[in-house]
């Protein structure tokens, strides 16, 4: 059986006269949100979603219990080391996914494996937290734009300096003769 679900809109207080933007919150279940982003690891027959079987998509070390889970997240940090560009976390500082233990885990880890940056030691991880929640670009959207663009801004000037060097380098006769 297939289930839809929509989305609408409603008025904060219906009926008020205002001339500025009308504000509008969303309707939609906070349990619709949440499945959004986690799947159920037990049965509970009233959501009417089926139950997850974590066993059959993590490893039993990855599996802690809590009774939600996703199997991305485990695989993504253990390949944290070998990142190589750059990395910007903006993280939401009450967000109950980014404790400030996973936050400098996430920092410690990033880039320090073989093939990786350096990590946040050379200055290739960084990060920003802001006074928001999980969904940090949606509650804090100049905040997180000039954070972004910030980080792009110097990688650009450091990827032209890289490009002049090779140029440079290129310009330099190799051949030898005598």
């Amino acid at each position: 059986m297939l289930t839809v679900y929509s989305a609408q809109l409603s008025l904060m207080h219906p009926g008020m006269e205002t001339k500025q933007p009308v504000a509008v919150t969303l309707t939609t279940p906070k349990a619709q949100e949440l499945f959004t982003f986690l799947r159920s690891s037990y049965i509970d027959e009233r959501s009417g979603l089926p139950r997850g079987i974590p066993q059959h998509e993590m490893r039993t070390d990855d599996i802690d219990g809590f009774p939600f889970y996703r199997p991305e997240p485990p695989k993504i940090l253990g390949r944290l080391p070998e990142l190589k560009p750059a990395v910007l976390y903006i993280f939401g500082k009450s967000s109950d996914f980014s404790s400030p233990d996973a936050r400098q885990e996430k920092l410690q880890t990033t880039g320090i494996g073989v093939g990786g940056s350096g990590g946040a030691s050379r200055g290739w991880v960084q990060e920003v937290v802001l006074p928001c929640g999980h969904l940090v670009p949606m509650d804090c959207v100049t905040e997180t734009a000039q954070a972004s663009a910030d980080l792009i801004g110097s990688e650009l000037l450091f990827g032209n300096r890289k490009l002049r060097s090779s140029r440079k380098l290129g310009e330099v006769s190799h051949i030898v003769s005598e």
